[in-house]
């Protein structure tokens, strides 16, 4: 039998309070290892249940299927298999991706939920010789494995957006586009438009150190507009909020007038809690370019730090009006409305956001969550029972 792999690139161990987050009825089902937790039946079915106490690195965001179908088909070929099956689905409330693999040359079948939370991931694996009862159980996993309210209380999971204006590539593309790369550098090291690209590719997979010392040597050669937004961004992924803001202020002064200079700089000033001028600088990023949602949402939060609410309120409807398509919009105000306490009209958010887009799974993992922190258990309740079934468009 194939080891029972960490999907694609989910690494960890599990926490000592896992058994009181993930709970479920194991009858049938002997323990046969306590780290991770491996239990199996009289058929030899493997189930396991794993609490992962890192941030989530995860291919796409759960609402890209296709994207997530694109990393399983990649990883699995691998390994040998094939991908089955794959869909966004709810779990006891939670946004999940529900996997199911098949294994032909060991006849195994795999089958994955995977649960992500902002500073951690809940995993729940089956692993059977019948791909039948690979999906049976998975169903199985799906409709009886239940949460602890420690998890709800967790922030939800948000992927970075793509970079603005580009297409959202795979993790493997990525990934392949750097070996020629580093080939090119090596026998090169003044290649500057390979190492701007490998810094491109680093971004993309996260890899911010690699970033930096990119655009180090670079900026050397030249300054410019799309060096000073990876350094800015890269410096924020690093937990350098005060270098990121080094950066952002030289940019800025070399180009008073580029937006994504000014909303980013923004972004990094109320990092830091300066919101005045954060405030400004989105102001200033709206005079730009006055339907962008991202300064007008980071206008919003600037003014709620201010204690303007009412200023607040206005900008966050502005957004939403701005971009009714972008989720992310939506469950930004309606996240950052329940946090001022105006838990009625985050709801009110939450419900209209729903009903434009049934199959996002944050909008209503945030409405049950929201209705059960209010101790509205009933309510909570009957939205999870109206969710759709598979939340796949």
């Amino acid at each position: 039998m194939i080891p029972l792999r960490q999907a694609g690139v989910l690494v960890g161990t599990n926490g000592p309070d896992m058994i009181r987050r993930m709970e479920i009825d194991l009858t049938g089902w002997v323990l046969v290892q306590e780290n991770p937790r491996l239990f199996s039946n009289e058929r030899g079915d493997a189930l396991l249940l794993q609490y992962i106490a890192d941030p989530p690195v995860l291919p796409a965001p759960l609402t890209d299927v296709d994207d997530w179908r694109e990393w399983e088909k990649a990883v699995a070929a691998q390994e040998g298999g094939h991908l089955v099956a794959v869909d966004a689905v709810l779990c006891d409330g939670l946004p999940t991706m529900s996997v199911l693999l098949e294994y032909p040359r060991e006849a195994t079948f795999i089958g994955m939920l995977i649960s992500p939370r902002e500073q951690a991931c809940y995993i729940a694996k089956v692993v059977c010789a019948d791909g039948e009862q690979a999906a049976d159980l998975l169903q199985w996993l799906r409709t009886s494995l239940k949460f602890s309210e420690d998890v709800y209380q967790e922030r939800p999971f948000r992927a970075p957006a793509p970079t603005r204006g580009a297409a959202w590539h795979s993790a493997q593309q990525w990934a392949r586009a750097l070996a020629p790369l580093a080939e090119a550098l090596e026998a090169d090291p003044h290649d500057h438009r390979s190492r701007y690209r490998r810094a491109q590719c680093a971004m993309a997979l996260g890899d911010a150190v690699t970033v930096l010392e990119d655009v180090a040597i670079l900026l050397r050669v030249a300054d410019g507009v799309p060096l000073r937004l990876m350094q800015i961004r890269a410096c924020l992924m690093t937990h350098q909020p005060e270098a990121a803001l080094e950066a952002a202020d030289r940019g800025v002064s070399a180009a008073p007038a580029d937006f994504e200079l000014r909303r980013l700089r923004g972004v990094v000033l109320r990092a830091l809690g300066r919101f005045e001028p954060a405030l400004s600088d989105f102001d200033a990023a709206l005079q730009l370019m006055s339907g962008d949602a991202d300064a007008r949402l980071g206008r919003a939060t600037c003014l709620v730090a201010l204690q303007r609410s009412e200023e607040a309120l206005h900008d966050f409807h502005r957004a939403m009006r701005d971009a009714p398509d972008r989720e992310d919009v939506w469950l930004t105000a309606a996240d950052t409305l329940a946090e001022m306490g105006q838990a009625d009209q985050a709801l009110a958010q939450l419900e209209d956001l729903v009903r434009r887009h049934p199959h996002c799974l944050e909008g209503w993992e945030q409405m049950v969550r929201l209705l059960r922190h209010l101790g509205r258990l009933t309510e909570a309740a009957e939205r999870l029972k109206s969710a759709p079934d598979t939340l796949t468009n």
